[in-house]
This record gives structure tokens, sequence and C-alpha cells, in this order.
């Protein structure tokens, strides 16, 4: 009778339209809407790492690690994670789990006996969608009704999805606001990914061919420089090699050649960089241009493997940003900021709140709750929580609510976070 009974509860699953768990209230379009989201999120930043690949700067199977390294570390929410199979069954990421990364899963099946697995396949082969089936949540041992959402990758062979247990889904009302929220943070993440690789992959480039050629060749660095400030980025301000005793040698556009000969080599992020030999990026900071701006550099080593220098790309952060930001917030009608470990924000939806400290500046010192969210943000790699602040016209107080995640690229981190009025 069991048995019967789970054939018919499979059969039901398999076939069930979406929404159809939630009953009359229709709670579960809303996590449909996130969980969607979340892997067409995940799927861009692998196609960032598959564009590298076809450019030649990396080979199929390093591509596919570092594919697979950034699906085990990504995640949203309280317990959202992402898992990928390849074509034939083998999975290829799931939380860690060693008992089955690696190992051929196309014929695994439910407690109800559906084969989930092939359904995930079949689904990705049709262009993507939605599969119901049973699954033991992770630190449990009950299966429990489970709805994921995939979609193929076919650079690498891959299917990729997430999803959400049924029973958690409570009410579709209170969610909605949040999940745009958390669908939001996704996004700058992807953007601000994808904008920050771009940079490395050229300062790389460049960085390779100037120690090819050696650092006297004026003419072809200053054309490669030049093509880094060129490349269709707005808020690349210049770009320069440094010598290795922290000496500007050569700065592109002509407008800042001025600055050629400077010694930068008591900035914070020369002086990493001088040390350690490995590309980073600093912290806000006045430039010896005189602009409030971000540096990168990037070491620059001779045939010989000599260390020669480095080449610098200065960045306007605000204005970095806000390419990735501009179209979240106007999307999901969300406010966005984005900040430094050390609470210096280098972004705002409210223009006026760039380059301030939110731990230092008077703006902030009436408002605890904020203050107290901003240092639970620099504790914790991700999460949501609610906050009193002014309206951006300065008139009001409001409640807000704020999601954010931390991202890590070289050595800095930032905070991006989402957030939106309670009503």
């Amino acid at each position: 009778m069991k048995k019967a009974l789970m054939s018919v509860l499979a059969a039901v699953i398999l076939f069930l339209p979406a929404g159809a768990w939630s009953g009359a209230s229709g709670n579960l379009s809303a996590r449909d809407v996130l969980i969607k989201s979340e892997v067409e999120t995940a799927v861009s930043m692998l196609q960032g790492i598959a564009d590298m690949q076809a450019q030649g700067k990396m080979a199929l199977e390093e591509a596919k690690r570092l594919g697979a390294h950034l699906l085990r570390n990504l995640s949203y929410g309280k317990e959202g994670y992402f898992w990928a199979d390849t074509t034939d069954g083998v999975n290829v990421v799931l939380y860690g789990r060693k008992d089955t990364e690696g190992r051929n899963r196309i014929e695994d099946k439910d407690a109800a006996g559906v084969y989930y697995v092939k359904a995930f396949l079949a689904r990705a082969a049709a262009g993507g969608g939605y599969v119901e089936y049973l699954f033991t949540k992770k630190g449990q041992t009950e299966p429990q009704a489970k709805r994921s959402y995939v979609l193929p990758f076919k650079p690498f062979g891959w299917v990729v999805g997430t999803g959400y247990y049924v029973a958690e889904v409570t009410d579709a009302e209170a969610a909605r606001p949040a999940a745009d929220l958390s669908k939001a943070v996704a996004r700058l993440e992807a953007g601000m990914v994808n904008v920050l690789q771009g940079l490395r992959a050229s300062m790389a480039e460049t960085a390779r061919e100037t120690g090819r050629i050696g650092g006297h060749r004026e003419t072809e660095i200053r054309q490669m420089l030049k093509k880094n400030v060129d490349a269709g980025r707005p808020y690349v301000i210049d770009a320069a090699f440094i010598d290795n005793r922290g000496i500007m040698k050569l700065i592109e556009p002509g407008r800042y050649k001025m600055h050629e000969g400077s010694d930068i080599s008591k900035q914070e992020a020369v002086i990493k960089m001088m040390k350690t030999k490995k590309p980073l990026m600093g912290h806000y900071f006045l430039s010896v241009e005189g602009i409030k701006s971000v540096d990168m550099e990037y070491p620059v080593f001779s045939k010989g493997n000599r260390f020669i220098g480095s080449v610098s790309l200065l960045i306007k952060p605000d204005d970095m940003i806000h390419t990735v930001a501009a179209p979240v917030e106007k999307d999901l009608h969300v406010n966005c900021w984005v900040m430094q470990k050390d609470g210096v924000i280098l972004y705002e939806t409210d223009a006026k709140q760039m380059g301030l400290n939110l731990f230092t500046d008077p703006l902030y010192k009436d408002y605890p709750e904020l203050i107290a969210l901003g240092r639970n943000m620099i504790k914790k790699q991700q999460g949501n929580g609610f906050y009193t602040f002014l309206v951006h016209d300065g008139k009001k107080v409001i409640k807000k609510q704020a999601f954010w995640k931390t991202i890590h690229f070289l050595n800095n981190d930032l905070i991006i976070v989402a957030y939106r009025e309670v009503k």
C-alpha cells in the first residue's frame, strides 16, 4: 500500500503545474521567480569564465575547475545553494558532498520513484524549466517535496540548478519584497564580478605583454595603456606603468602626463603589491591626480621572471558600480549601496552618501540600528535585517529592510546591499 501511494505521489509530483503545491493562495510564484533568477545569475557568471577560456586565457579543464569552485561557494538567502551535473548525469557540484560529487547519479530516484536527475537533463535539453520531486534536506533524514529550476550551460556541457522546499513557503505577499531584494543582491553580485574580472583580465594581458617586450618600449606600452582606458569603460580614469621603485613612468590618457615621474611608492595598493608581487585592489583614497578613487595594481615580470613594476588602473568606483546597479534599481524598484569593510561607502543610490563612512560620519550617529546592521554586515558573509533612516529627501525617517552579501575580489572585500522601505 505504501509503495503504491508513493508511486501515485510520484506521478502527481512529476506533472504538477507551476504553483500547484500552494493551493489557492499561489504562494509558490515568488519562490519560482527567485530560483529562476538565481540560476540565470549563476549561468551568467559561468559564461564570464567560459568567455575567458574561449579567448585562450585558460584551458577548458581549468575553466571547468574554476566554474565548479564558483558554484560550490555561491549561495543566496539562508540556505540557497547550486548544483551542476554533466549532460551524462555525472555530478559536478553539490555543496561539496564527497559521496555525490564525481558520481554518475543518472539512475538516482527519489522516495516516490521519480528519476529526478533524468528530469533535470530533460528540462535542460528543452531549454530549461522547473522540476518537482522529493529530496532530503541537508542535515535531515526524511525526504521533502522540492521544486527546482534548471538551465543548460552548453560551453561546459553542464546542467545547473537550484531549488526550494515547498514546506518552507508560507505567505507570498510577505515573501515577495524579500525575494526582490535577494534577487537584486544576486544581480549586483553577478554584475560586479563580471566587471571586476573584466578589468583584471585586461590588466593581466597588458602586464604580460609589457613583461614580454620589456619596460623600456614606451610607444608600445602607451598603446596598451590607452587601450585599457578606451575600452568602453568610462569609470577608468587612467592607466599607468609603475616601475619597481614605485615611480609612475608612463600614464594615459595624455591629460595626466604631468604626473609621470611621481613617486607613489607610499600608496597603500603599491606598497602591498610590491611586497606580495600579486595583483590587488586598494581602498578608496585621494590619488596623486587629485581624484577620490580606487587603484588596481597588477605586477609585471620580465621574461626571466624578474619583477620590473606594475600596471595600474585608477577607477572611479561610484561610476563603475552605477553601471551595474542602475538597471537593478530600475527593474526591481530597490535602492543599493556598496561599502568597504571599514565602512566607507563606495556607492549609494542617494549620491550624497558616496564617500561617507557609515561608522564615523555625523549623518549616521542618530541611527544606531543602521550602524549595528553595518557592523553585522562586516561580521557575516550575507544576511538581511531592518533599520530606520532618512528617506532620500532627508525630511522624514522610515523603516527599511536590507539584504547583503560580501564579494571577495583579489585581496579586497566589498559588501553589496539592496534595500527598500518597509510599508
